[in-house]
């Protein structure tokens, strides 16, 4: 084992007792190959199921990561708005008329489509 495994498998273990997480836990963790931190954060409902941790672990180790994925949720959710916003803008720029630079790309270059005539 590296100097750097043992640190992230010693950070582990720090991190595991803080969220009340056993020891034993951290071993069945460590031999299914989440021997960081960062590889624990990356563990989820089906992974923590499919292994031999006891359920009431499983419970603690989904307890102690739900921060992280409400994190990336609100994330998710942040960009969803933003793209919905930006297209949403560009969708009401076409409807007046004017181009978009997808439009001019798609259209072989610099496109301009002829003003609307009612």
């Amino acid at each position: 084992m590296t100097d750097t495994e043992v640190v992230a498998e010693d950070e582990l273990r720090e991190w595991a007792t803080a969220h009340k997480i056993t020891a034993k836990t951290v071993d069945l963790l460590v031999k299914d190959g989440f021997s960081s931190v960062d590889a624990v954060e990356l563990l989820d409902k089906e992974d923590s199921s499919q292994s031999n941790i006891p359920r009431g672990q499983q419970k603690l180790l989904l307890k102690a990561l739900q921060p992280r994925h409400a994190t990336e949720a609100e994330q998710t959710t942040e960009q969803t708005a933003e793209v919905t916003e930006a297209t949403t803008a560009a969708m009401a720029t076409c409807e007046n008329g004017a181009t978009t630079p997808a439009r001019d790309q798609a259209a072989g270059g610099d496109f301009a489509f002829p003003d609307k005539k009612m």
